[in-house]
């Protein structure tokens, strides 16, 4: 895959002309490959969006959430319906954590209130 020879050994040699060290990291970490519409995302074949062009219409936490609804390591397809899952993930985190800060505070239920019934407001 994109990780051959001399891969590591580039990075390696351009990071130590710049930081003037011996190593910059100890450990690579590496996550798998970008995939838009079945292709991997690249420049050379021009199916590439950069972060400012997707977070235009989408926000960084979202993109956060999209990261971390794979395993590091595994390849991941990026498309409209998988932002949107991400967008879905995000809207559900905002509305549990603006809930339990009604609940916890003294205008709600009191710090050490009761929570309501399920169903209830």
């Amino acid at each position: 895959r994109d990780l051959r020879f001399p891969h590591h050994e580039n990075e390696i040699a351009q990071s130590q002309a710049l930081f003037g060290g011996d190593r910059w990291v100890q450990h690579w970490v590496h996550a798998g490959q970008l995939n838009i519409k079945g292709l991997k995302m690249s420049k050379s074949l021009k199916n590439y969006t950069t972060i400012q062009e997707h977070l235009s219409g989408s926000s960084a936490r979202a993109f956060r959430i999209f990261c971390l609804l794979h395993r590091y390591h595994a390849d991941v397809t990026f498309g409209e319906d998988r932002a949107a899952d991400a967008a879905a993930w995000e809207r559900s985190f905002a509305s549990t954590f603006r809930i339990l800060a009604l609940h916890l505070s003294d205008g709600g239920y009191g710090a050490y209130g009761a929570f309501p019934a399920a169903g209830s407001p």
